[in-house]
């Protein structure tokens, strides 16, 4: 009997497939994690959807802000007033306006 020869090939096999199922085991936990960990790819596409909607909200947020402020501008400078004279007193609207006039008796 040759004493380099493997006594019992049995154990080898059982090796061999346990490392194979470590190996798959390993392969398919690292696609979890990469999948639903916290900074996996389902998180980080759901947290790139919210940043979205939120730049949209901030775009329209500050086109809202920008007309306040020209409205702002337009009480601050006077220009509020003449338009409600113009409008009281001399009858004017803006552009497209429509004036509803009721006589009163």
């Amino acid at each position: 009997m040759n004493p380099l020869a493997d006594p019992d090939p049995v154990p080898h096999r059982w090796t061999h497939t346990l490392w194979l199922a470590v190996t798959v085991g390993s392969a398919v936990l690292m696609v979890v994690l990469a999948l639903a960990d916290e900074n996996g790819i389902l998180p980080r596409r759901a947290k790139q959807r919210e940043i979205a909607a939120m730049r949209a909200t901030v775009a329209r947020l500050q086109e809202e802000q920008k007309g306040l402020e020209e409205r702002l501008d337009d009480v601050a400078s006077g220009r509020f007033e003449l338009e409600r004279i113009a409008r009281e007193r001399l009858g004017m609207a803006r552009e497209g306006e429509i004036i509803y006039r009721f006589d009163t008796l």
